[in-house]
């Protein structure tokens, strides 16, 4: 089936930049619908850049060989046993790129998810 990979261009070689780290609402209006909204969750892990990408559904899915690099970061991920390469560039608080798959190419953006108030 289909998901998405990107690289997100930031700042340095430090593992996920502080910008990049938190909950980004993600669509990818050419995707099935399953997989058209959901979120990515940047973090880290040991040290290292972690992503898990969340769907409307409610399924998870970890990222793989998430990579900075040159202000890159570069990741994978397995949906329906498709894996899924993702490009993508952070510019104004805004994620641009797109989603490699055997379905083909389909673009994506995602933003910061704004804080909740009580």
């Amino acid at each position: 089936m289909f998901f998405l990979g990107l690289i997100v261009c930031v700042n340095g070689n430090s593992p996920v930049k502080e910008s990049l780290k938190g909950i980004w609402e993600y669509r990818v209006p050419d995707a099935p619908y399953e997989y058209s909204t959901g979120t990515f969750v940047f973090g880290e892990v040991d040290g290292k850049p972690a992503l898990t990408v969340k769907f409307k559904s409610g399924a998870e899915v970890k990222a793989k060989d998430v990579r900075i690099e040159n202000d890159s970061v570069i990741f994978s991920v397995t949906v329906e046993y498709e894996l899924v390469k993702v490009t993508g560039k952070l510019a104004d608080n805004r994620i641009t790129g797109k989603a490699s798959s055997s379905q083909g190419v389909m673009g994506l953006t995602a933003e910061k998810a704004k804080k909740k108030t009580n």
